[in-house]
C-alpha cells in the first residue's frame, strides 16, 4: 500500500520518536502476550486427557481439616456411585519417595501407586513399552523425563529390571510427558503394593480419587449422590466417618482453581501496562501532529479529503503498533522458556505454556487496537477545519496526561501494597528462626529397616558427623520440614486424639497434626519452651511428646 510505504517514509524521518513509540508498544503487547500465554496454558487450554471435561475428583471433607484424601474402604465404596463410567485412584505426592540403586549414582524418585484402569480412563499415551499386566505386581512405568535422563532414551527399555528400594521391578513401558498423571510421578507402580494396613482401615487417606461422570450426570447429580454415600458410611463407621463428608470437584478446577485469581490479577495488571502504553504512544503521536498542521492544512487545500488524513495517520498509527507487536512478541517468545522454568512446579500446567496461533492472535488484536486507540487523538486534532486554538489542544493533551497518570497510579499502589504484604510475609514471626540454619531432604534406606534404619542412621552415624563439622552448633532430623505441607497432604500426619478422663462421642474425637523430630529439633529452630521440660535422647521410643500451644488452649 502506498499508505504505508509513505507512513514508514515519514516516520524514518523521526527516528526518536518511532523508536519511543516501537518501544513503549512493545512493552505493552509483549507483557500482555506472555501472561495470557500463561492464562491460556493453565485457565483455557482443555486437560490432555480424553475428553477432559467429565473427569472429577471425588475428596473426603472434614469440618477441621477440609478436603482430605480417601480411605481405601471408602474409595471401595465410591467405585459402586452410578453416577460414574469408572472410578480410578492413585497415591498422593508425599506418600512415596524411593531410592533407584544399581543405575549409577543413586537417585531419588517420585512414585505413585495407581489402580489399573487409571491410566486407560485417562487415555494417557506410551512413548515406548506398553501399559503393566494387572496381574503383574512387580511390573512398572517410568516418566518419559527419567527414560532420557538416566536411561539416554533406550528404546529397547522395555523389559529391563531395576532396582527400588530393594525391590527389583521390570519396565513394561515409558510415559509421555504430553499426557502424563499424575504429572509429578516419575515411577508406576501397581495400586496391589499399597500396604495391608492401609486397605484394612478407614483411618488412614492415601488415596486421591479420579472419576468419569457417565454422559448427561451433572456435577449437581453427582454430588447429591456422593453425600448420601458419606451419609451412610458416617452411620455405619461412626468411629473413622462421623464427621466424613464428600466432594466432587471439576478436575480442570481441582488443577488450575488455586492460581486463578493470582492469573487474572496479573492480566489485569498487564492490561494496564497495555492502556497506558496507549496513552503514552497517543500522546506522542499527537504532538507530532500539531506540529504537522500547516502540512495537513495543505493537503486539505489541494483536495485531501478528511478520509485521505485518517487514512494518513491511521497508516501512521498502524506501522508503529504493528512493529511494536512484533519485536513485543518476539521478546515474549524468548522469555516464556525462561519463565517456563522459573514456575516450574508453582504454577500447575506451566508445562504446557507455548506462543501458539492463539497468543499470535491475541497479540495482533492488541496491536490492532493499539492503532485504533492511539490515531483517535490525532484524528480529533486534524479533522478541526479551523486553526484550533492552544486550549484546545491543551484540553485533549490534558486529557490524555490525566488518564497516564491515573493509569500510573492504579499501578503503583497495587505495586506498593503487593510489595507491602509481601514484606509482612516475609517478616511474619514463624515461631521458628532460621538465620544459619541449612536443611536438607532425605530418604529411608531399602527395606528391610525402614523408620527404625533410618533413625539408627542418623542417631549414630550422620548426626555425629555432620555435628563435628567447623561451624555446627546443633544438628536435628524431623519426618516433614516446617511448613512444608501441602494443604491436600494434610491427613497424612494428622491424628485423632483424647485427653484421659475425658469422655467423646464416637467418631468426634479432636485432630491435631503429628511430627517426630529429634532431641535437638527444638533448641537447633530456637523454639522456646513455655513449660515443661524439652525432650531428651533418652525420650527416644518412650510415650512422651510435646504440644504447641494452640493445643494447649484446645
Amino acid at each position: 500500500m502506498p499508505q504505508i510505504r509513505f507512513a514508514i517514509r515519514s516516520l524514518a524521518r523521526h527516528p526518536a520518536l518511532m523508536l519511543a513509540a516501537i518501544l513503549t508498544i512493545a512493552a505493552g503487547v509483549g507483557s500482555n502476550a506472555v501472561i495470557f500465554s500463561l492464562i491460556r496454558a493453565v485457565l483455557l487450554r482443555p486437560l490432555p486427557y480424553r475428553d477432559p471435561a467429565r473427569l472429577v475428583y471425588l475428596w473426603q471433607t472434614h469440618p477441621t481439616l477440609g478436603n482430605l484424601q480417601v480411605a481405601w474402604p471408602d474409595y471401595l465404596d465410591f467405585r459402586n456411585a452410578r453416577s460414574f463410567e469408572s472410578v480410578e485412584t492413585y497415591t498422593f505426592e508425599a506418600m512415596n519417595k524411593v531410592a533407584l540403586t544399581g543405575e549409577g549414582a543413586p537417585i531419588q524418585l517420585q512414585a505413585t501407586m495407581v489402580s489399573a484402569g487409571l491410566l486407560p480412563m485417562l487415555g494417557v499415551t506410551l512413548a515406548s513399552g506398553a501399559l503393566p499386566a494387572s496381574n503383574r505386581p512387580s511390573d512398572a512405568l517410568i516418566s518419559e523425563a527419567l527414560w532420557r535422563r538416566k536411561f539416554s532414551a533406550d528404546p529397547n527399555i522395555a523389559g529391563r529390571v531395576i532396582r527400588v528400594s530393594g525391590q527389583d521391578l521390570t519396565i513394561a513401558g515409558v510415559v509421555a510427558t504430553r499426557t502424563a498423571f499424575p504429572v509429578w510421578a516419575d515411577l508406576w507402580l501397581p495400586i496391589s503394593m499399597l500396604e495391608p494396613q492401609l486397605r484394612e482401615t478407614r483411618r488412614f487417606h492415601p488415596l486421591e480419587v479420579v472419576a468419569r461422570l457417565k454422559p448427561g450426570v451433572t456435577l449437581a447429580a453427582a454430588q447429591a449422590e456422593m453425600a448420601s454415600i458419606a451419609q451412610s458410611n458416617a452411620a455405619a463407621h461412626a468411629a473413622t466417618n462421623r464427621n466424613m463428608g464428600a466432594f466432587v470437584t471439576p478436575m480442570l478446577e481441582q488443577v488450575a482453581g488455586p492460581v486463578r485469581p493470582l492469573l487474572l490479577i496479573i492480566w489485569m495488571a498487564a492490561g494496564l501496562i497495555l492502556l497506558m502504553a496507549c496513552a503514552n504512544v497517543a500522546h506522542l503521536l499527537l504532538t507530532r501532529t500539531l506540529a504537522r498542521s500547516r502540512e495537513l492544512a495543505i493537503r486539505v487545500s489541494l483536495g485531501a479529503s478528511w478520509k485521505d488524513i485518517a487514512t494518513l495517520l491511521g497508516a501512521e498509527s498502524l506501522v508503529l503498533a504493528l512493529a511494536g507487536s512484533a519485536a513485543g512478541a518476539a521478546v515474549a517468545g524468548l522469555s516464556l522458556p525462561v519463565l517456563r522454568d522459573l514456575a516450574a512446579r508453582r504454577i500447575p500446567r506451566i508445562e504446557d505454556i507455548t506462543f501458539d496461533r492463539w497468543v499470535a492472535l491475541y497479540a495482533v488484536a492488541a496491536a490492532l487496537l493499539m492503532a485504533f486507540v492511539v490515531t483517535l487523538p490525532g484524528l480529533a486534532r486534524a479533522f478541526q477545519r479551523t486553526a484550533p486554538s492552544a486550549s484546545r489542544y491543551s484540553r485533549t493533551g490534558a486529557a490524555l496526561l490525566i488518564s497516564e497518570v491515573a493509569l500510573s497510579f492504579v499501578v503503583f499502589v497495587s505495586a506498593l501494597l503487593l510489595t507491602r504484604n509481601f514484606a509482612a510475609l516475609l517478616n511474619v514471626d514463624k515461631g521458628f528462626d532460621t538465620t544459619n540454619v541449612l536443611a536438607v531432604a532425605t530418604t529411608l534406606p531399602p527395606d528391610p529397616g525402614g523408620w527404625d534404619a533410618a533413625a539408627e542412621l542418623f542417631a549414630n552415624r550422620l548426626a555425629p558427623a555432620i555435628r563435628s563439622l567447623p561451624g555446627v552448633e546443633t544438628v536435628a532430623t524431623a519426618n516433614m520440614a516446617p511448613m512444608s505441607l501441602e494443604s491436600t497432604q494434610r491427613m497424612r500426619y494428622a491424628t485423632r486424639f483424647g485427653l484421659a478422663g475425658v469422655a467423646y462421642r464416637e467418631g468426634a474425637y479432636p485432630v491435631a497434626q503429628l511430627r517426630w523430630v529429634s532431641a535437638d529439633y527444638f533448641a537447633t529452630l530456637r523454639i522456646p519452651y513455655r513449660a515443661g521440660r524439652p525432650l531428651t535422647a533418652a525420650d527416644r521410643n518412650q510415650p512422651v511428646c510435646a504440644i504447641n500451644e494452640t493445643l494447649a488452649r484446645q
